[in-house]
């Protein structure tokens, strides 16, 4: 009598390599979530970053002071935010004054979790295109991973830090 040759593959052996695979996604999937939202916070603090450069160069380009419009309320609605670089100091999201916009609807998870109230409504001037306040002014953006603080100097120096330090980023 001949042997019959069997090709495959056993029961224990498959449950043995979807075990293996179990643990190591169970391991793998924590690393994978904390990049994304750490990534997520670094988009947002880039697009408001900018957003800033953006107001500096449209007012001189444009020769008008252009406005910050900022809707954030850290205390109540952290998770509901806009920022407006404007060519009015009071302007709606999409109107005619609108230069550029973020929304938090853009940005999964971030919340404006601090605000300097001289930010909101701060315009840049023209020839020297500065900010109207004479304090560095600071916006705080945090999601489940950390935060970024982005601090704008009276001479329109953007500078920022993290909680925890990330690369890029000093710890605040």
């Amino acid at each position: 009598m001949t042997k019959k040759s069997v090709h495959g593959f056993t029961l224990v052996e498959m449950m043995a390599v979807v075990t293996i695979l179990g643990i190591a996604l169970a391991i793998a999937i924590p690393s994978v979530t904390s990049f994304i939202a750490k990534e997520r916070l670094r988009s947002a603090a880039g697009d408001w970053r900018s957003a800033f450069s953006l107001a500096k160069s449209e007012a001189t380009k444009r020769n008008i002071p252009l406005y910050f419009v900022i809707s954030a309320n850290p205390s109540t609605e952290p998770g509901t935010w806009s920022l407006i670089v404007s060519t009015a100091s009071s302007c709606a999201l999409n109107a005619a004054c609108d230069i550029k916009s973020l929304r938090s609807t853009e940005y999964k998870g971030i919340q404006v979790t601090a605000l300097d109230e001289d930010l909101n409504g701060a315009s840049i001037g023209t020839s020297r295109p500065l900010p109207s306040f004479s304090t560095t002014q600071s916006i705080t953006l945090t999601n489940t991973w950390g935060s970024i603080q982005l601090s704008m100097s009276p001479t329109g120096l953007v500078s920022q830090c993290s909680t925890p330090a990330m690369r890029d980023y000093p710890e605040c």
